[in-house]
């Protein structure tokens, strides 16, 4: 299973779109800002 951190720009929708199209297992967590997602210790 793939986790996908994504931010809400037309990229992060293409991905999304290519993960249901393949069928791929996914886990989506939209990303809020790209400093605090980073710079967290689980990322």
């Amino acid at each position: 299973m793939i986790d996908l951190y994504y931010w809400t720009t037309p990229n992060g929708h293409k991905i999304t779109i290519f993960l249901e199209e393949t069928e791929v297992a996914y886990r989506s967590f939209r990303s809020t800002s790209v400093q605090a997602t980073s710079s967290s210790r689980n990322f």
